[in-house]
């Protein structure tokens, strides 16, 4: 089956920054999958696991953009940490509810989903990337 695209990547969401630019299109991907997946009719159990690899994709993208603020000292590391612990807990809850039956991914989780990647690249880490490239990183 042919996959819908419900996010489309663009340039404006660029940081800059090869490595979390590749993340970010990858996010954007799995996004994208999760959405073929539920309304494509491909069932419970596949729409879980790749809701499930978002999650611990989340999670391993936040441990670059971290590693990357901490090593160039990044002034906004504090609250750009705490927006990443926000985030992973919602995520991390919602992953449960969905295995224990108390909810399905529904339009409204996609939104969830899109509105908050978007708001936070558009926001938080384009200032994270303006940062690194004034320390050279590319």
């Amino acid at each position: 089956m042919q996959q819908i695209a419900l996010f489309k990547w663009k340039d404006l969401y660029k940081v800059n920054v090869k490595r979390i630019d590749a993340e970010h299109k990858e996010l954007v991907c799995i996004v994208n999958d999760l959405y073929s997946a539920k309304f494509q009719g491909r069932g419970n159990s596949e729409t879980e696991y790749i809701f499930t690899r978002l999650v611990e994709y989340v999670n391993t993208h936040f441990k670059t953009e971290e590693i990357l603020m901490e090593t160039y000292n990044y002034p906004g590391y504090k609250p750009h940490k705490i927006e990443h612990e926000q985030l992973a807990s919602q995520a991390i809850k919602l992953k449960c509810d969905i295995e224990n039956g108390k909810r399905v991914i529904t339009i409204e989780i996609m939104d969830f989903l899109i509105k908050w990647l978007t708001q936070h690249i558009l926001g938080t880490d384009k200032k994270m990337g303006s940062f690194l490239n004034s320390k050279g990183l590319y």
